[in-house]
This record gives C-alpha cells, structure tokens and sequence, in this order.
C-alpha cells in the first residue's frame, strides 16, 4: 500500500498536522498535494502512477487550519484492523452506526476514527435497523474517512464529549 489508514492517522497525517496547503505538502513530500474548491476548500494528494496521474487523498480542513477530515479514494490506501478495502465489497460486521454524509451512506462504530462511504445512493430511513445496515453488505466500498475526532452519531465527539455535527465547520 502506498500508505495505511490507522485510528491515529492516514500514512504521515496525524491529528497534529495542520490542515493547510503548506502543512499538506510538507507531510506528503513527494506526492501532488493541491487545492480544489468542490463546495468547499479541500486538498487532493495525488501521486505519478503508470503515467497518470492518481487521486490518492481528499483532505478536508476545519475553520480553524486543523484537519476535519480525510477522504482516501484509491485502492492503493490500506485500512488496517479492518476487512475493507476501498473498491472492494463492504461487510457491516465491525460498524454499528450507518448515516447519510451527502448522498451515500457512510459506516462506522462511534468512538472510533475510521469510518467507510458506500458507493450507492443513501436512504436514510433503511440505515437506521440492523437490517437496513447489513443490506450495503456487497456494496462498494467508495472511499475511507478518517477522522483526528472520534466519531459520534450525526458527527464527531468534540473535546466535552457531545457530537458535534461535522456540517457545522
């Protein structure tokens, strides 16, 4: 793998590495990191691979120059402690938590750092059973999120320990 999601970070970006086109470029030395705008500001770390150029990262920074979130969308990312990899089928075994972020459905069990978006539509109403969760099993897997927060339901544990809802930033 080029590099691996842990609950402490995604390959050198931990939760003390600002969120910033100079702080990016200096954890991920060698790779393209560069800003897009798609609804908001975010930073696509990207590398040289068979000639092309591939989207490895999406980080999402907070208001206040940390990192929010990261999204890694290639399969060459590996989730470690997990049974997933992204463009592979999802299994539901280890989340108890599926929510809709935009329009797919993303799983993980609150408390944890590593969450997973599913590549198809999100029905918000079927997430909320067992049923409705275990029903993405076979799925795509479309990209991990990793976030410095624990993730909490509707958001992420902010420092009092309440959800903080992540659109609020």
């Amino acid at each position: 793998p080029v590099f691996t999601i842990t609950a402490r970070a995604v390959g050198p970006l931990t939760a003390a590495t600002p969120g910033t086109l100079v702080g990016l470029r200096a954890a991920f030395a060698g790779y393209d990191v560069a800003p897009v705008n798609s609804g908001g500001l975010e930073y696509r770390v990207s590398r040289v691979a068979d000639g092309a150029l591939e989207e490895l990262l999406e980080v999402v920074p907070a208001t206040d120059g940390s990192v929010l979130n990261v999204h890694a969308v290639s399969p060459a990312i590996a989730i470690a402690d997990r049974p997933w990899q992204i463009g592979s089928p999802f299994t539901a075994e280890h989340v108890t938590t599926c929510e809709c972020w935009g329009e797919r459905p993303v799983c993980f069990t609150p408390g944890e750092h590593v969450a997973v978006a599913i590549g198809k539509p999100c029905r918000a109403k079927a997430l909320r059973t067992p049923a409705g969760r275990k029903a993405l099993a076979g799925a795509p897997i479309a990209a991990a999120i990793w976030s410095p927060k624990p993730l909490a339901d509707g958001g992420v544990v902010d420092e009092g320990g309440e959800a903080d809802d992540e659109d609020d930033d």
